[in-house]
């Protein structure tokens, strides 16, 4: 499931990796009877393999390791692995370029993929990285300059060879818990599929609706969704939309624009503002006032979906064209992908990089069909096709290689310990659950993701893409330098799973250097494509508050080009509001996002993947984010 995983292994080849790893435990430390250090003679008709070098040159200087350049240097960071058969290994590290001529910016951060051979040295608890390649690099903040400083950690692998046994089993211990929670695999069953001719917009509820009182008035609110829904005495429900409200008998009957609303609703609206937990669907580009959308000039079909639901808007009664050199056809006027091929006459619908197909009627059933089952003209669309794009979402196409491995590069930061700060809160007494599969717990209630490791248990928690530690619930929480291996074993069926992607890449002094990948805004990699959400549902927290579970449909998820950025993902509401969206109510986000896209017109104009969450920590705690 993930893209950073080089390799697939055979069952065969996992007992072979434990059995290496099982080795390695042993080797780490002398035997009895043996010095550190001081090699043993040979058993009579044993054989012996002559070391990578001699066992006093191996030696583990500590990481960072300092690569000189002919502006400034190169800090590397401690490898992870990505993948190993007992001789080759492939992995990568987080790198910082400082300029001798500018040595007050910030350094300029990066990520080097590397392959090499692994000599295993037991007497001085060494591996040593022989024959090492660079193989690619990225640089977000300076890509022109990724080749010339890739060259210069090439010239200089000899400073990068050894690593610490130690150092090396716990990368591979890493490496082992995610290909564990890769095992769990990925949801795909069909959501509910609903399709309108006029400009319509989602209502996302997290479960069946949940009331609760707004203190003040006689009103009760739907706790358990992200926009304002209130409700009245006789049950009339209210939605702020827009410029105005729209009200319905009840929450899934008909709305319309409300002439009128009890004065309660906007003592409710004031207190959500005030508190900023509600998002009141404003819309438009607020750079430009005037493209906010207005229940004056159009007023949207509202759809309120309790279950998993996507909605596909057309502007007017879809209107097909053919995809040149194929049997397809494809629905023009609409934001969704909705294709029909004239082979078998079936329709296909793709939402989160997921195919389903269903009559040709557009009235369903639907069902899900691997990309790799998707009839031959699929790959055959033109590269300079209006649809082009959906080629991201077919296996073995050029556009899904290309997706899968930008879903693989992490974004870098390095944070100031002293400065960062983790204060969650709970909504009372803090309630400790099961992660299932797995022995360890979080805390279901916290307003941010934490969990719990070991007994006695220390506690791991992730706000904005760092990591933190601390032996109690009520702190003092520090920003963690290591974190448990075990953590990466959280399988896809958690809504923790997110969390997996956050690494601590290495520390130095007050510095913490970490990174994540896109996987910690929901994307996951499954058959050779990215896809958005890991399918699963889950129970959310609901009690004064509501912590919602990371959901996978619903949010219009498409994937997309863009010639500034590369590839993105984007959420959006739909034809006739550009500019118009709102976004997930869990993970990174939060209830205002950071960078938000925007969405219209059937084209793109940014994507989520781009945002980089450390810039909500701000210059005095974070540098390097690559803006």
């Amino acid at each position: 499931m993930r893209a950073i995983a080089a390799v697939r292994f055979s069952d065969r080849a996992r007992w072979m990796l434990a059995v290496i790893a099982i080795a390695l435990l042993a080797i780490s430390r002398p035997s009895a009877g043996e010095k550190a250090g001081q090699a043993q003679p040979a058993a009579p008709g044993s054989t012996t393999t002559k070391a990578a070098a001699p066992v006093g040159a191996l030696t583990d200087s500590g990481w960072p390791r300092i690569v000189p350049t002919n502006d400034g240097k190169i800090t590397v960071y401690q490898p992870q692995i990505d993948s190993w058969d007992g001789f080759r290994v492939d992995g990568r590290a987080a790198v910082a370029v400082s300029l001798t001529a500018k040595p007050n910016d910030a350094p300029t951060y990066g990520i080097v993929t590397f392959s090499a051979q692994a000599h295993v040295d037991k007497d001085a608890g060494m591996v040593s990285f022989e024959k090492l390649t660079v193989k690619s690099a990225s640089f977000p903040g300076a890509a022109a300059n990724g080749q010339k400083w890739a060259t210069a950690i090439q010239n200089h692998s000899r400073m990068l060879k050894p690593i610490a046994i130690e150092r090396f089993q716990a990368s591979l211990a890493v490496m082992e818990a995610e290909q564990k929670a890769d095992e769990t695999g990925i949801k795909n069953d069909p959501p509910v599929i609903e399709m309108s001719t006029v400009p319509s917009m989602l209502i996302l509820v997290d479960g069946e609706p949940v009331y609760r009182d707004v203190p003040g008035t006689r009103l009760t609110r739907v706790l358990n969704t992200r926009p304002l829904v209130l409700k009245d005495a006789s049950g009339r429900h209210y939605l702020k939309i827009f410029d105005g409200w729209m009200q319905a008998p009840s929450l899934t009957g008909d709305w319309v624009v409300a002439s009128s609303v009890p004065p309660d609703c906007n003592t409710a609206l004031k207190a959500v503002i005030d508190q900023k937990v509600a998002d009141l669907l404003v819309g438009g580009d607020p750079k430009d006032p005037k493209s906010a959308p207005s229940l004056k000039k159009q007023v949207p079909k509202i759809f309120v979906a309790t279950k998993p639901t996507e909605l596909i808007v057309f502007d007017g009664e879809p209107k097909f064209v053919p995809v040149t050199g194929t049997g397809l056809i494809y629905a023009e006027n609409t934001t969704g992908h909705l294709f029909v091929d004239s082979g078998n006459q079936r329709a296909y619908v793709l939402v989160t990089g997921r195919w389903f197909d269903g009559p040709s009627s557009l009235k369903g059933p639907w069902s899900f069909v691997p990309g790799d089952k998707l009839s031959g003209d699929f790959p055959m669309i033109p590269d300079d096709s209006p649809v082009e794009n959906v080629k991201a979402s077919i296996p073995g196409t050029e556009q899904a290689e290309e997706a899968v491995v930008a879903n693989s590069i992490p974004q870098t930061a390095q944070v100031t310990r002293s400065q960062a700060k983790f204060s969650p809160t709970y909504d009372g007494t803090p309630k400790i659950e099961p992660i299932q599969g797995t022995q360890m717990h979080y805390v279901s209630n916290a307003s941010q993701p934490i969990v719990v490791v070991g007994s006695p248990a220390e506690y791991f928690g992730v706000q904005n893409a760092v990591w933190f530690v601390s032996t109690s619930l009520e702190g003092p929480w520090l920003v963690a330098t290591t974190v448990p291996s075990v953590i990466y074993s959280i399988p896809a069926s958690s809504p923790l799973h997110y969390v997996t992607y956050v690494r601590v890449y290495g520390a130095n002094g007050d510095d913490v250097y970490v990174g994540y990948t896109p996987g910690y805004y929901g994307t996951v990699v499954s058959d050779g494509v990215v896809v958005y959400g890991t399918g699963y549902e889950c129970d959310p927290w609901i009690g004064d508050y509501w912590y919602g579970c990371p959901a996978t449909y619903g949010f219009n998820v498409d994937f997309g080009y863009d010639p500034w950025v590369g590839w993105t993902f984007g959420y959006g509401w739909g034809w006739g509001y550009p500019y118009a969206w709102y976004g997930p109510w869990w993970g990174p986000w939060g209830w205002y996002p950071y960078y938000p896209p925007y969405w219209g017109g059937g084209y793109w104009g940014g994507g989520i993947a781009t945002a980089n969450i450390y810039g909500r920590w701000g210059n005095s705690v974070v540098a390097g984010v690559g803006e």
